[in-house]
């Protein structure tokens, strides 16, 4: 009997630690990119450090109260309030910034072993509104990030999955360092602006599955997928 139940334990450890390395193994799933809400939490965090907004007045300019009934505004106040305080305690000033955006890429250049992406000049900077204020988040160096290096055993997947270079999906997370106290103009409008840092970037697959390239990958794409099916089946 002893010996039976020590096999089931066994067994049962088996299985669990079996669970948990598969689940480890697995693709995550793309990041959800950061919101309006929490940029400008951040830009507070930082312009206004000793103090904590009116996350009262927050609400009260927020659509969820402005689209209430008038019976149902004051407990909105409190409870969404409460939550943003919440929120805002929790938050870091170096809380990491995820951004989406689509990018085309050129051919690969057997001689650079890499991509040129094409358009992260114009990206200077990246708009977003809350409540009807502007901030505009500024990459630092994100120029150093046009060439993405990679190997030719990645370029097949990489065409095949970003149109042959018109529609890549890249995921840059980046770390904010500083904000200006003082709104600045560009292209006409009053923005307040903030600094970050670009800690990696990822490029997905068309249906956001997995990940095609990093800048942390030194692997070809043919060699990760068959670990990573190897693991998953």
């Amino acid at each position: 009997m002893k010996y039976i139940a020590r096999t089931a334990l066994v067994a049962c450890l088996a299985f669990a630690f079996a669970g948990i390395s598969h689940a480890q193994l697995t693709q995550p799933k793309i990041p959800e990119q950061t919101k309006a809400i929490y940029i400008a939490m951040l830009y507070e965090k930082f312009v206004h450090s000793n103090t904590t907004p009116d996350f009262e007045e927050w609400v009260q300019r927020s659509p969820d109260y402005l689209q209430a009934e008038l019976y149902q505004r004051p407990d909105i106040v409190i409870k969404n309030s409460k939550e943003l305080k919440t929120t805002y305690d929790l938050l870091t000033p170096t809380e990491p910034i995820v951004l989406i955006i689509k990018a085309r890429i050129s051919g690969y250049s057997p001689t650079g072993k890499g991509f040129l992406v094409q358009n992260f000049k114009n990206m200077s900077y990246f708009d977003y509104t809350y409540l009807g204020k502007r901030y505009a988040l500024v990459p630092s160096g994100i120029d150093r990030y046009q060439w993405l290096k990679a190997v030719p055993e990645e370029v097949n997947e990489i065409m095949r999955e970003t149109d042959n270079g018109r529609n890549a999906t890249l995921v840059l997370s980046m770390i904010p360092s500083q904000a200006d106290p003082k709104p600045i103009e560009l292209n006409g409008k009053k923005y307040n602006l903030m600094m970050a840092d670009i800690s990696k970037i990822e490029m997905w697959s068309k249906d956001s599955s997995h990940i095609i390239w990093d800048d942390k990958m030194n692997a070809p794409a043919s060699v990760r997928s068959k670990v990573l099916d190897l693991f998953q089946r």
